[in-house]
């Protein structure tokens, strides 16, 4: 099923305290796994990397990323659907 953003962000509130499936260097860098994904930010992007079929086509990959949301699919199947935190 979709997967929610607020996994993602929980784990980025963890950063400063150690969390587990989250990292962060002097750099302001961090990083982290969510369900099925892994995440990394510096201060001016966040990079989600979903595994996938080795033959997929970029026309199958959807990404909706509105004000406050993003939803990416592949292939019609949901990744990861929700809020966007900050």
């Amino acid at each position: 099923g979709a997967r929610s953003l607020s996994g993602l962000m929980n784990q980025q509130a963890q950063i400063t305290g150690g969390g587990a499936g989250a990292s962060a260097g002097g750099n302001g860098f961090r990083e982290g796994q969510g369900d099925g994904f892994t995440w990394n930010q510096n201060d001016d992007e966040v990079e989600l990397r979903f595994p996938v079929a080795a033959n997929t086509k970029a026309k199958y990959v959807k990404v909706n990323f509105g004000k406050s949301t993003l939803k990416v699919t592949v292939a019609g199947q949901t990744l990861l659907n929700g809020q966007l935190g900050g």
